[in-house]
């Protein structure tokens, strides 16, 4: 599911319990669910990725 839908059911079910979401805490609620997708995707990237292998460089003649 999209972050920006994500957002959007967040807002619905504040405004179904009786709260408000002003313009300012949808923008917020929008913008924290987004970042939190980009971390896992680096997240889920950085797991994926090969283990780094040092090599010791060649001496210089």
């Amino acid at each position: 599911m999209k972050p920006e839908y994500l957002a959007e059911i967040v807002a619905a079910s504040i405004r179904v319990d009786g709260g408000t979401v002003s313009p300012f805490d949808a923008r917020e609620l929008k913008r924290m669910i987004v970042s939190r997708a980009v971390n896992r995707e680096r997240f889920i990237q950085k797991i994926r990725s090969p283990t780094f292998e040092w090599k010791k460089p060649l001496p210089k003649r």
